[in-house]
């Protein structure tokens, strides 16, 4: 009865702590769960390397490491290169608007030659283009005008979940699958039903990520083309 009443107790206990606890973990759950996606696919590769080298820390750093650098690389040449292209492209854009009249002409002759251009081949009310076209642009304006700001003030938060994220990974590999047999022992569910339902999740992740890969690339070579129709420079970089 004394256990029973202790345990009832500390159950009371933590259902009414459980906002506050909430509160605590939200700012990291974000990377917890870009961890948690890292990990379940990084597994099979950090498995074999751990049975290469014999030394599960050392492995798992250099797979934690590995993977933060191949992102960072990647990222970084993206961003730089779209830096770069973006300072070309306002310089050209600055040049032709003056020459044009001002940033509302340019921006009106530019729709008028991308409606043209599509018209050539689509037959399509080209008023009903050009008025869509300009709507699109003064849209972009707007929202890049009102988030700039805000992007460059996030910049402290992404490093802040990127550290957090390297550190869940790091330890997700290194300890995952036990905290995952530890954690089935507490479920209510038949051990068979745990084990099933802990793969369908597992594989349900690896095929959301390579199905995300997949709709991205698509959508890059949709886009590539697409500027590539309509003239605009660098396009497989935008796309």
């Amino acid at each position: 009865m004394s256990k029973r009443g202790s345990l009832m107790f500390l159950g009371v206990l933590l259902a009414l702590l459980l906002p506050a606890l909430f509160q605590i973990v939200w700012p990291f759950l974000t990377a917890f769960l870009l961890a948690s996606i890292l990990a379940i696919v990084l597994n099979p590769l950090n498995r074999r390397l751990v049975k290469r080298i014999q030394r599960p820390g050392w492995a798992t750093l250099a797979t934690t490491l590995a993977t933060v650098v191949a992102l960072g690389l990647l990222l970084g040449f993206v961003g730089l290169a779209l830096t770069r292209e973006l300072a070309t492209t306002y310089e050209t854009l600055n040049q032709r608007s003056l020459e044009e009249g001002g940033w509302p002409a340019l921006a009106t002759h530019s729709a008028d030659r991308m409606v043209d251009a599509v018209a050539a081949y689509i037959p399509l009310d080209k008023a009903a283009i050009r008025e869509q076209l300009l709507d699109a642009l003064s849209l972009v304006t707007v929202y890049l005008r009102d988030n700039l700001g805000s992007a460059v003030g996030s910049l402290t938060t992404v490093i802040f979940t990127a550290l957090l994220t390297t550190i869940f990974l790091y330890y997700l590999l290194l300890r995952g699958e036990v905290w995952l047999r530890w954690l089935s022992l507490f479920t209510p569910l038949d051990q068979d039903v745990t084990a099933s339902l802990m793969l369908t999740v597992k594989n349900s992740v690896i095929a959301n990520v390579n199905g995300v890969f997949a709709v991205v690339l698509a959508q890059g070579i949709s886009l590539s083309l697409g500027f590539w129709f309509v003239g605009l420079r660098s396009p497989v970089l935008w796309g």
